[in-house]
């Protein structure tokens, strides 16, 4: 199997495919671009299993998860530190910069836009040594443009030099409101990243979507995430259309009615809400209330590290990070 960014082996090089969707790999690594192995260009956990570099439930015997992709350096200084050049992986808008490595366990990152994508979505590159001098929140950037440079930064732990990498996620943001929900719950720390905390984004697997539009079976975002399989579906009671609808009305099953009544909602196994339903009739359930009315429950035993439902007295209720979810969603 060719995989690699769209790209085939032709005699004289490598050739794009005309009229594809296409992305830029962020590291100098040629690894996945000629269709080696994972350990090829993964970097792993200090358990050495090339996996726990991949999206998923990937950690601890399959109990952590893991949203995003861990990319190993390539070059190296003379003193054995990661330099290999971060760069964009689609055209884009740079919408935040955190220089100080201390207030994130992302360490030094940025956060980039793709909004010229039939589903607007975010990537973010974590762990940088530094951020490419003068890019700041706004600035446009394109395709394969530099904009760091990999190394090993974090807050709260130490990512030892030969285990430095690139973590980089693909997702879409929650709500505007997001600051809003952050200061009801009296954390006690302040929120340093405004709406691009990692609590107000859901990843999802940018190896597994560049694979499938290699092979042809998705055209694009939009068509990879409506596509996804139904983990768990659930009801809300409101007449309130959310933020996260606005921005992403390519999510809408069916157009917005005069009046909503509440909303039928599909989550994937990993949390991202991708398939969302107004309803002019009011479904059953206290408003502000997650009502779980499917689960898929193969899908949900095979990863299990979100666990995103919960049996009570019988009844499978929303699980914490569920129910989190919704709240963010909603907060006005």
């Amino acid at each position: 199997m060719i995989r690699g960014l769209l790209l085939i082996l032709a005699a004289g090089g490598l050739v794009r495919l005309e009229g594809a969707l296409q992305f830029s790999w962020p590291t100098p690594n040629p690894a996945y671009r000629e269709g080696l192995s994972f350990d090829a260009y993964v970097q792993p956990t200090v358990s050495g299993k090339t996996v726990s570099g991949l999206f998923g439930c990937v950690r601890s015997n399959g109990n952590q998860f893991h949203e995003g992709l861990d990319l190993k350096a390539l070059d190296r200084d003379r003193r054995g530190e990661a330099i290999d050049a971060i760069r964009a992986i689609q055209d884009g808008v740079v919408r935040y910069v955190n220089r100080r490595s201390g207030n994130s366990s992302f360490g030094t990152y940025i956060v980039i836009e793709h909004t010229g994508l039939d589903v607007p979505f975010i990537s973010l590159y974590a762990h940088l040594s530094k951020v490419t001098s003068g890019l700041s929140t706004g600035d446009q950037v394109r395709s394969g443009q530099r904009i760091g440079t990999m190394g090993r930064t974090a807050a709260g732990y130490s990512i030892p030099r030969e285990r430095a990498h690139v973590h980089l996620e693909t997702g879409l943001w929650l709500s505007r409101n997001f600051q809003t929900w952050y200061d009801r719950q009296k954390y006690g720390s302040r929120n340093h990243h405004g709406v691009f905390s990692g609590m107000n984004t859901v990843g999802f697997d940018f190896h597994d979507l560049v694979d499938r539009l290699a092979r042809g079976e998705v055209e694009g975002p939009r068509e990879y995430l409506l596509r996804q399989p139904t983990a768990v579906t659930v009801e809300w009671v409101t007449g309130q259309v959310p933020d996260f609808v606005r921005r992403y009305p390519q999510l809408l099953l069916k157009p917005l009615p005069e009046q909503v009544k509440g909303w039928r909602v599909d989550i994937t196994w990993y949390g991202l809400p991708v398939r969302w339903t107004p309803l002019t009739v009011a479904p059953a359930g206290k408003t502000g209330r997650v009502q779980v009315v499917f689960h898929d429950r193969e899908l949900l035993a095979r990863y299990p590290c979100l666990r995103l439902v919960a049996t009570k007295r019988g009844e499978v209720a929303p699980g914490a990070r569920l129910n989190r979810l919704f709240e963010i969603l909603f907060t006005r």
